[in-house]
Protein backbone atom coordinates (compact mmCIF):
# COMPACT_ATOMS: atom_id res chain seq x y z
CA UNK A 1 0.00 0.00 0.00
CA UNK A 2 2.82 2.41 0.88
CA UNK A 3 4.48 1.86 -2.51
CA UNK A 4 1.15 2.62 -4.21
CA UNK A 5 1.01 6.06 -2.56
CA UNK A 6 4.63 6.71 -3.52
CA UNK A 7 3.88 5.88 -7.16
CA UNK A 8 0.75 8.05 -7.17
CA UNK A 9 2.62 10.96 -5.60
CA UNK A 10 5.50 10.60 -8.08
CA UNK A 11 3.15 10.53 -11.07
CA UNK A 12 1.28 13.56 -9.79
CA UNK A 13 4.49 15.49 -9.28
CA UNK A 14 5.77 14.49 -12.74
CA UNK A 15 2.50 15.60 -14.31
CA UNK A 16 2.67 18.89 -12.43
CA UNK A 17 6.23 19.50 -13.56
CA UNK A 18 5.44 18.84 -17.23
CA UNK A 19 2.27 20.91 -17.05
CA UNK A 20 4.19 23.72 -15.38
CA UNK A 21 6.83 23.63 -18.13
CA UNK A 22 4.06 23.85 -20.72
CA UNK A 23 2.50 26.79 -18.88
CA UNK A 24 5.75 28.73 -18.78
CA UNK A 25 6.33 28.21 -22.51
CA UNK A 26 2.77 28.38 -23.84
CA UNK A 27 0.50 30.01 -21.28
CA UNK A 28 0.61 33.36 -19.42
CA UNK A 29 0.37 31.90 -15.89
CA UNK A 30 0.72 35.27 -14.17
CA UNK A 31 -2.10 36.71 -16.27
CA UNK A 32 -4.42 33.82 -15.36
CA UNK A 33 -3.34 34.09 -11.73
CA UNK A 34 -4.05 37.83 -11.65
CA UNK A 35 -7.53 37.39 -13.14
CA UNK A 36 -8.27 34.62 -10.64
CA UNK A 37 -7.29 36.85 -7.71
CA UNK A 38 -9.52 39.63 -9.02
CA UNK A 39 -12.47 37.22 -9.04
CA UNK A 40 -11.76 36.07 -5.48
CA UNK A 41 -11.09 39.42 -3.78
CA UNK A 42 -14.09 41.23 -2.31
CA UNK A 43 -14.67 43.38 0.77
CA UNK A 44 -16.64 42.10 3.77
CA UNK A 45 -20.34 42.97 3.88
CA UNK A 46 -19.56 45.34 6.76
CA UNK A 47 -16.42 47.15 5.58
CA UNK A 48 -13.73 48.35 7.97
CA UNK A 49 -13.98 52.09 8.67
CA UNK A 50 -11.68 52.62 11.70
CA UNK A 51 -8.37 50.94 12.55
CA UNK A 52 -6.27 51.61 15.66
CA UNK A 53 -2.55 50.84 15.47
CA UNK A 54 0.41 50.91 17.89
CA UNK A 55 2.97 51.09 19.24
CA UNK A 56 6.20 51.53 17.23
CA UNK A 57 7.20 54.16 14.71
CA UNK A 58 10.50 55.53 13.43
CA UNK A 59 12.18 56.94 10.36
CA UNK A 60 13.97 54.37 8.23
CA UNK A 61 17.24 55.35 6.62
CA UNK A 62 17.50 52.90 3.70
CA UNK A 63 20.87 52.27 2.06
CA UNK A 64 22.74 49.59 0.18
CA UNK A 65 24.16 47.30 2.85
CA UNK A 66 27.31 46.51 0.88
CA UNK A 67 27.85 50.17 0.05
CA UNK A 68 27.62 51.11 3.73
CA UNK A 69 30.05 48.40 4.88
CA UNK A 70 32.53 49.56 2.27
CA UNK A 71 32.12 53.20 3.34
CA UNK A 72 32.86 52.12 6.92
CA UNK A 73 36.07 50.41 5.65
CA UNK A 74 34.76 47.01 6.73
CA UNK A 75 35.99 43.96 4.83
CA UNK A 76 34.19 40.62 4.42
CA UNK A 77 34.87 38.30 7.34
CA UNK A 78 33.36 35.42 9.25
CA UNK A 79 29.66 34.65 9.69
CA UNK A 80 28.52 34.76 13.33
CA UNK A 81 25.12 35.60 14.81
CA UNK A 82 25.01 38.13 17.66
CA UNK A 83 21.77 38.82 19.52
CA UNK A 84 23.05 42.33 20.30
CA UNK A 85 25.70 44.34 18.44
CA UNK A 86 28.50 46.34 20.09
CA UNK A 87 31.19 46.67 17.41
CA UNK A 88 31.68 47.04 13.66
CA UNK A 89 33.13 43.52 13.62
CA UNK A 90 29.92 42.12 15.11
CA UNK A 91 27.92 44.14 12.60
CA UNK A 92 29.82 42.55 9.72
CA UNK A 93 29.59 39.05 11.16
CA UNK A 94 25.83 39.14 11.73
CA UNK A 95 25.11 40.92 8.45
CA UNK A 96 27.27 38.40 6.57
CA UNK A 97 25.43 35.44 8.12
CA UNK A 98 21.96 36.79 7.26
CA UNK A 99 23.20 37.86 3.81
CA UNK A 100 24.34 34.28 3.13
CA UNK A 101 21.05 32.84 4.39
CA UNK A 102 18.92 35.35 2.49
CA UNK A 103 17.15 36.15 5.75
CA UNK A 104 15.61 39.42 6.87
CA UNK A 105 16.94 40.28 10.32
CA UNK A 106 16.85 43.04 12.93
CA UNK A 107 19.34 43.68 15.75
CA UNK A 108 19.80 46.22 18.55
CA UNK A 109 23.07 48.21 18.39
CA UNK A 110 24.09 48.81 22.00
CA UNK A 111 26.78 51.46 21.50
CA UNK A 112 24.84 54.72 20.93
CA UNK A 113 27.87 56.78 19.92
CA UNK A 114 29.06 54.23 17.36
CA UNK A 115 25.52 53.79 16.03
CA UNK A 116 25.25 57.55 15.48
CA UNK A 117 28.55 57.47 13.56
CA UNK A 118 27.23 54.68 11.34
CA UNK A 119 24.04 56.67 10.66
CA UNK A 120 26.12 59.76 9.82
CA UNK A 121 28.07 57.75 7.25
CA UNK A 122 24.92 56.13 5.88
CA UNK A 123 22.96 59.34 5.29
CA UNK A 124 25.75 60.68 3.07
CA UNK A 125 25.73 57.68 0.73
CA UNK A 126 24.35 58.10 -2.81
CA UNK A 127 21.78 55.36 -2.17
CA UNK A 128 20.44 56.91 1.07
CA UNK A 129 16.67 57.47 1.28
CA UNK A 130 14.38 58.32 4.21
CA UNK A 131 11.10 56.45 4.65
CA UNK A 132 8.38 55.79 7.18
CA UNK A 133 9.54 53.02 9.51
CA UNK A 134 8.29 50.80 12.31
CA UNK A 135 5.65 48.10 11.86
CA UNK A 136 2.83 50.17 13.35
CA UNK A 137 3.66 53.25 11.28
CA UNK A 138 4.05 51.22 8.07
CA UNK A 139 0.76 49.39 8.65
CA UNK A 140 -0.98 52.71 9.33
CA UNK A 141 0.41 54.29 6.18
CA UNK A 142 -0.49 51.28 4.04
CA UNK A 143 -4.10 51.28 5.21
CA UNK A 144 -4.57 55.07 5.04
CA UNK A 145 -2.98 55.47 1.61
CA UNK A 146 -4.68 52.44 0.03
CA UNK A 147 -8.13 52.76 1.61
CA UNK A 148 -8.92 56.50 1.91
CA UNK A 149 -12.32 55.84 3.51
CA UNK A 150 -10.66 54.28 6.55
CA UNK A 151 -9.60 56.45 9.48
CA UNK A 152 -6.43 55.29 11.23
CA UNK A 153 -5.46 56.09 14.81
CA UNK A 154 -1.73 55.63 15.49
CA UNK A 155 0.00 55.75 18.88
CA UNK A 156 3.73 55.47 19.44
CA UNK A 157 6.75 57.76 19.76
CA UNK A 158 6.04 59.78 16.60
CA UNK A 159 8.71 62.39 15.87
CA UNK A 160 8.38 65.45 13.59
CA UNK A 161 10.08 63.98 10.50
CA UNK A 162 7.95 60.84 10.70
CA UNK A 163 4.67 62.71 11.25
CA UNK A 164 5.33 64.90 8.22
CA UNK A 165 5.49 61.81 5.99
CA UNK A 166 2.09 60.42 7.02
CA UNK A 167 -1.10 60.29 4.98
CA UNK A 168 -3.70 62.86 6.04
CA UNK A 169 -6.06 60.11 7.31
CA UNK A 170 -3.65 59.08 10.06
CA UNK A 171 -4.56 60.55 13.45
CA UNK A 172 -1.67 60.93 15.92
CA UNK A 173 -2.85 62.01 19.41
CA UNK A 174 -0.89 64.80 21.04
CA UNK A 175 0.34 62.50 23.81
CA UNK A 176 1.99 60.27 21.18
CA UNK A 177 3.98 63.05 19.51
CA UNK A 178 7.67 63.41 20.44
CA UNK A 179 10.32 66.04 19.85
CA UNK A 180 12.80 63.64 18.22
CA UNK A 181 12.65 60.76 15.76
CA UNK A 182 14.06 57.31 16.37
CA UNK A 183 16.19 56.17 13.40
CA UNK A 184 16.38 52.60 12.11
CA UNK A 185 19.11 51.84 9.58
CA UNK A 186 17.96 49.51 6.79
CA UNK A 187 20.82 47.76 5.00
CA UNK A 188 19.24 46.36 1.83
CA UNK A 189 20.78 43.78 -0.50
CA UNK A 190 19.60 42.37 -3.79
CA UNK A 191 19.43 38.85 -5.18
CA UNK A 192 22.80 37.76 -6.59
CA UNK A 193 24.72 40.55 -4.85
CA UNK A 194 28.10 39.47 -3.44
CA UNK A 195 29.93 40.14 -0.18
CA UNK A 196 33.37 38.55 -0.33
CA UNK A 197 32.82 35.05 -1.68
CA UNK A 198 29.17 34.96 -0.58
CA UNK A 199 26.26 35.50 -2.96
CA UNK A 200 22.82 36.53 -1.67
CA UNK A 201 20.09 34.04 -2.69
CA UNK A 202 17.26 36.60 -2.38
CA UNK A 203 16.63 40.32 -2.00
CA UNK A 204 15.94 41.38 1.58
CA UNK A 205 17.33 43.62 4.36
CA UNK A 206 19.30 43.76 7.61
CA UNK A 207 18.12 46.32 10.19
CA UNK A 208 19.97 47.90 13.11
CA UNK A 209 18.83 50.52 15.62
CA UNK A 210 19.49 51.98 19.04
CA UNK A 211 15.80 52.44 19.71
CA UNK A 212 14.91 53.14 23.33
CA UNK A 213 11.64 55.08 22.96
CA UNK A 214 9.78 52.35 21.05
CA UNK A 215 11.05 49.66 23.40
CA UNK A 216 9.41 51.48 26.32
CA UNK A 217 5.99 50.99 24.65
CA UNK A 218 4.67 54.15 26.29
CA UNK A 219 2.14 54.63 23.51
CA UNK A 220 0.17 51.52 24.46
CA UNK A 221 -1.54 52.98 27.52
CA UNK A 222 -2.44 56.10 25.54
CA UNK A 223 -3.82 53.95 22.75
CA UNK A 224 -5.99 51.75 24.97
CA UNK A 225 -7.38 54.80 26.78
CA UNK A 226 -8.59 56.28 23.47
CA UNK A 227 -10.17 53.09 22.10
CA UNK A 228 -13.61 53.51 23.75
CA UNK A 229 -14.12 56.85 21.98
CA UNK A 230 -12.49 55.86 18.68
CA UNK A 231 -14.40 52.54 18.43
CA UNK A 232 -12.08 50.73 15.99
CA UNK A 233 -13.10 47.72 13.91
CA UNK A 234 -9.57 46.31 14.32
CA UNK A 235 -6.64 46.92 16.68
CA UNK A 236 -3.14 46.17 15.37
CA UNK A 237 -0.19 45.96 17.77
CA UNK A 238 3.54 45.55 17.12
CA UNK A 239 6.96 46.45 18.51
CA UNK A 240 7.60 43.63 20.98
CA UNK A 241 10.71 42.63 19.03
CA UNK A 242 12.37 45.86 20.20
CA UNK A 243 12.71 44.29 23.66
CA UNK A 244 15.23 41.89 22.14
CA UNK A 245 18.24 43.96 23.14
CA UNK A 246 17.38 44.17 26.85
CA UNK A 247 17.91 41.98 29.91
CA UNK A 248 15.08 40.05 31.54
CA UNK A 249 14.73 42.50 34.43
CA UNK A 250 13.70 45.09 31.81
CA UNK A 251 11.72 43.08 29.25
CA UNK A 252 9.71 40.95 31.66
CA UNK A 253 7.93 43.90 33.41
CA UNK A 254 7.24 45.45 30.02
CA UNK A 255 5.67 42.23 28.76
CA UNK A 256 3.52 42.11 31.88
CA UNK A 257 2.40 45.70 31.28
CA UNK A 258 1.68 44.90 27.63
CA UNK A 259 -0.37 41.88 28.71
CA UNK A 260 -2.33 43.89 31.27
CA UNK A 261 -3.19 46.58 28.70
CA UNK A 262 -4.37 44.01 26.14
CA UNK A 263 -6.62 42.39 28.73
CA UNK A 264 -8.43 45.73 29.16
CA UNK A 265 -9.49 45.84 25.49
CA UNK A 266 -13.15 45.02 24.83
CA UNK A 267 -13.56 41.48 23.54
CA UNK A 268 -15.52 42.55 20.45
CA UNK A 269 -12.42 44.31 19.04
CA UNK A 270 -10.16 41.81 17.22
CA UNK A 271 -6.51 42.31 18.23
CA UNK A 272 -3.78 41.47 15.72
CA UNK A 273 -0.11 41.21 16.76
CA UNK A 274 2.51 41.67 14.05
CA UNK A 275 5.68 39.76 14.83
CA UNK A 276 9.22 40.65 13.77
CA UNK A 277 12.66 39.06 13.79
CA UNK A 278 14.15 38.32 17.21
CA UNK A 279 17.25 36.51 18.45
CA UNK A 280 16.54 35.95 22.16
CA UNK A 281 14.79 32.60 22.73
CA UNK A 282 13.71 33.50 26.27
CA UNK A 283 11.81 36.59 25.14
CA UNK A 284 10.22 34.76 22.23
CA UNK A 285 8.89 32.00 24.49
CA UNK A 286 7.66 34.57 27.02
CA UNK A 287 5.75 36.35 24.23
CA UNK A 288 4.30 33.01 23.08
CA UNK A 289 3.14 32.11 26.58
CA UNK A 290 2.02 35.51 27.87
CA UNK A 291 0.83 37.41 24.79
CA UNK A 292 -0.19 35.07 21.96
CA UNK A 293 -3.17 33.54 23.81
CA UNK A 294 -4.50 37.06 24.48
CA UNK A 295 -4.66 38.23 20.86
CA UNK A 296 -6.99 37.02 18.12
CA UNK A 297 -4.54 37.11 15.23
CA UNK A 298 -0.82 37.22 14.45
CA UNK A 299 1.28 37.86 11.35
CA UNK A 300 4.78 36.43 10.84
CA UNK A 301 7.28 35.09 8.29
CA UNK A 302 9.34 31.91 8.05
CA UNK A 303 12.26 33.22 10.14
CA UNK A 304 9.95 34.25 12.96
CA UNK A 305 7.84 31.07 12.83
CA UNK A 306 10.76 28.67 12.84
CA UNK A 307 12.67 30.56 15.53
CA UNK A 308 9.53 30.33 17.64
CA UNK A 309 9.41 26.59 16.95
CA UNK A 310 13.07 26.09 17.89
CA UNK A 311 12.83 28.26 21.01
CA UNK A 312 9.61 26.76 22.38
CA UNK A 313 9.82 23.08 21.52
CA UNK A 314 8.09 22.96 18.17
CA UNK A 315 8.68 20.66 15.15
CA UNK A 316 11.44 20.59 12.52
CA UNK A 317 13.94 22.50 14.62
CA UNK A 318 16.89 21.55 12.42
CA UNK A 319 15.26 22.28 9.07
CA UNK A 320 17.05 24.73 6.79
CA UNK A 321 14.55 27.39 5.70
CA UNK A 322 17.04 29.87 4.24
CA UNK A 323 16.88 31.34 0.76
CA UNK A 324 13.25 32.45 0.76
CA UNK A 325 11.87 29.06 -0.36
CA UNK A 326 10.86 27.20 2.82
CA UNK A 327 9.48 23.68 2.26
CA UNK A 328 5.73 23.97 2.59
CA UNK A 329 5.21 20.77 4.59
CA UNK A 330 7.62 22.05 7.25
CA UNK A 331 5.81 25.38 7.53
CA UNK A 332 2.41 23.66 7.63
CA UNK A 333 3.53 21.45 10.53
CA UNK A 334 4.92 24.46 12.43
CA UNK A 335 1.67 26.37 11.99
CA UNK A 336 -0.30 23.36 13.23
CA UNK A 337 1.95 23.15 16.31
CA UNK A 338 1.63 26.89 16.97
CA UNK A 339 -2.17 26.90 16.90
CA UNK A 340 -2.56 23.57 18.70
CA UNK A 341 -0.33 24.76 21.54
CA UNK A 342 -1.31 28.44 21.85
CA UNK A 343 -4.57 28.81 19.92
CA UNK A 344 -8.24 28.47 20.73
CA UNK A 345 -9.18 25.13 22.31
CA UNK A 346 -5.61 24.68 23.55
CA UNK A 347 -5.48 22.45 26.65
CA UNK A 348 -2.55 24.52 27.94
CA UNK A 349 -4.32 27.87 27.39
CA UNK A 350 -8.06 27.14 27.67
CA UNK A 351 -9.00 30.83 27.48
CA UNK A 352 -6.87 31.55 24.42
CA UNK A 353 -8.32 33.90 21.79
CA UNK A 354 -5.72 33.13 19.11
CA UNK A 355 -7.75 32.00 16.10
CA UNK A 356 -5.91 33.39 13.08
CA UNK A 357 -2.33 33.27 11.73
CA UNK A 358 -1.28 35.07 8.55
CA UNK A 359 2.01 33.54 7.40
CA UNK A 360 3.98 35.18 4.61
CA UNK A 361 7.21 34.30 2.84
CA UNK A 362 8.70 35.11 -0.55
CA UNK A 363 6.92 32.46 -2.62
CA UNK A 364 3.62 31.76 -0.81
CA UNK A 365 1.24 32.93 1.91
CA UNK A 366 -0.89 30.84 4.26
CA UNK A 367 -3.87 32.15 6.20
CA UNK A 368 -4.99 29.75 8.93
CA UNK A 369 -8.22 30.52 10.79
CA UNK A 370 -10.80 29.12 13.13
CA UNK A 371 -13.76 29.01 10.71
CA UNK A 372 -16.20 29.85 13.50
CA UNK A 373 -14.42 33.15 14.16
CA UNK A 374 -13.14 34.46 10.82
CA UNK A 375 -14.82 34.80 7.42
CA UNK A 376 -13.67 35.97 3.96
CA UNK A 377 -10.27 34.31 4.41
CA UNK A 378 -9.86 33.35 0.73
CA UNK A 379 -10.37 36.97 -0.20
CA UNK A 380 -7.92 38.07 2.52
CA UNK A 381 -5.08 35.77 1.49
CA UNK A 382 -5.62 36.62 -2.19
CA UNK A 383 -5.47 40.36 -1.46
CA UNK A 384 -2.30 39.86 0.57
CA UNK A 385 -0.49 38.01 -2.22
CA UNK A 386 -1.60 40.63 -4.73
CA UNK A 387 -0.16 43.35 -2.49
CA UNK A 388 3.14 41.48 -2.15
CA UNK A 389 3.62 41.42 -5.92
CA UNK A 390 2.54 44.95 -6.73
CA UNK A 391 4.34 46.66 -3.83
CA UNK A 392 7.64 44.85 -4.37
CA UNK A 393 7.62 45.81 -8.06
CA UNK A 394 6.08 49.25 -7.43
CA UNK A 395 3.32 48.73 -10.00
CA UNK A 396 -0.47 49.05 -9.96
CA UNK A 397 -1.29 45.53 -11.19
CA UNK A 398 0.40 42.14 -11.45
CA UNK A 399 2.50 42.13 -14.62
CA UNK A 400 3.86 39.02 -16.35
CA UNK A 401 7.08 40.73 -17.50
CA UNK A 402 7.98 41.82 -13.95
CA UNK A 403 7.17 38.76 -11.83
CA UNK A 404 6.91 34.98 -11.77
CA UNK A 405 5.14 32.29 -9.77
CA UNK A 406 8.07 30.51 -8.11
CA UNK A 407 6.34 28.14 -5.73
CA UNK A 408 6.81 24.43 -6.38
CA UNK A 409 4.22 23.17 -8.83
CA UNK A 410 3.51 20.11 -6.68
CA UNK A 411 3.96 19.68 -2.95
CA UNK A 412 2.61 17.66 0.00
CA UNK A 413 0.64 19.39 2.77
CA UNK A 414 2.74 18.04 5.64
CA UNK A 415 5.96 16.29 6.56
CA UNK A 416 4.87 14.71 9.85
CA UNK A 417 1.15 13.99 9.26
CA UNK A 418 0.94 10.68 7.36
CA UNK A 419 -2.37 11.46 5.64
CA UNK A 420 -1.47 15.00 4.60
CA UNK A 421 2.00 13.87 3.53
CA UNK A 422 0.31 11.70 0.89
CA UNK A 423 -1.89 14.59 -0.25
CA UNK A 424 -0.05 16.22 -3.14
CA UNK A 425 -1.33 19.60 -4.34
CA UNK A 426 -0.96 20.70 -7.96
CA UNK A 427 -0.77 24.42 -8.64
CA UNK A 428 -3.46 25.79 -10.94
CA UNK A 429 -3.04 29.44 -11.92
CA UNK A 430 -6.78 29.77 -12.61
CA UNK A 431 -7.73 28.35 -9.19
CA UNK A 432 -4.72 29.39 -7.13
CA UNK A 433 -6.01 29.01 -3.55
CA UNK A 434 -5.89 25.61 -1.87
CA UNK A 435 -7.92 25.01 1.31
CA UNK A 436 -8.06 22.14 3.80
CA UNK A 437 -8.93 21.43 7.43
CA UNK A 438 -6.37 20.35 10.02
CA UNK A 439 -7.14 19.93 13.72
CA UNK A 440 -10.13 22.27 13.54
CA UNK A 441 -8.38 25.08 11.65
CA UNK A 442 -9.03 26.00 8.03
CA UNK A 443 -5.88 26.57 5.92
CA UNK A 444 -5.77 28.83 2.85
CA UNK A 445 -2.62 28.61 0.72
CA UNK A 446 -1.86 30.97 -2.15
CA UNK A 447 1.35 31.35 -4.20
CA UNK A 448 2.93 34.79 -4.50
CA UNK A 449 3.82 36.50 -7.79
CA UNK A 450 7.48 37.16 -6.97
CA UNK A 451 8.97 40.38 -8.31
CA UNK A 452 12.00 39.72 -10.53
CA UNK A 453 13.70 42.98 -9.57
CA UNK A 454 12.19 44.16 -6.27
CA UNK A 455 12.50 47.89 -5.64
CA UNK A 456 11.75 47.85 -1.90
CA UNK A 457 11.51 44.98 0.57
CA UNK A 458 11.09 46.94 3.82
CA UNK A 459 7.56 46.79 5.20
CA UNK A 460 6.33 44.19 2.73
CA UNK A 461 5.18 41.80 5.46
CA UNK A 462 3.43 44.67 7.25
CA UNK A 463 1.61 45.60 4.04
CA UNK A 464 0.53 41.98 3.51
CA UNK A 465 -0.84 41.64 7.05
CA UNK A 466 -2.60 45.02 6.87
CA UNK A 467 -4.27 44.14 3.58
CA UNK A 468 -5.36 40.73 4.82
CA UNK A 469 -7.00 42.25 7.88
CA UNK A 470 -8.98 44.78 5.83
CA UNK A 471 -10.47 41.96 3.73
CA UNK A 472 -11.18 39.66 6.69
CA UNK A 473 -14.43 39.49 8.65
CA UNK A 474 -14.30 38.85 12.40
CA UNK A 475 -17.19 37.06 14.10
CA UNK A 476 -17.26 37.73 17.85
CA UNK A 477 -17.58 34.19 19.21
CA UNK A 478 -14.63 34.01 21.63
Amino acid sequence: MASYFVIVAFCAMLFAYLYGEWQEKNGPAVDHFSLALDRIISHPSTPVSRVAVGVNGDVDLIVSGIELLQALNISPGSQVDHVQLHTLEQLQETFHLQFAKGAGCERFFADRELFDEIVETAQNLPSAEWYIGGNAALISEKIASTYPDINVLLCGPIGPRLKAMFHKNIIVPQQCQHAIDEVHLIMQFTVGETWGHTRSPVATRFIISHDLLNAKQEGLSALTSILPDFKPNILVLSGLHLLDGFTKDIWQPRLETFSAEVQQIHSNIPVHLEMATMGNADIVCAIAEQILPQVHSIGLNEQELMFLSRACGGPHQNEDITGGYPEFGVISDALDWLLTKYGVNSPLYPHSKLSRVHFHCLVYHVLVVSPDTWRKSESAVAAGTQTAGTQACNCETLQRDKMRIRMEKAFPLSVSDSKLRRTVILFDSENPITTWLRNGFLYHLCPVPVCNMPLKTVGLGDAVSATGLIYSSFEHTI
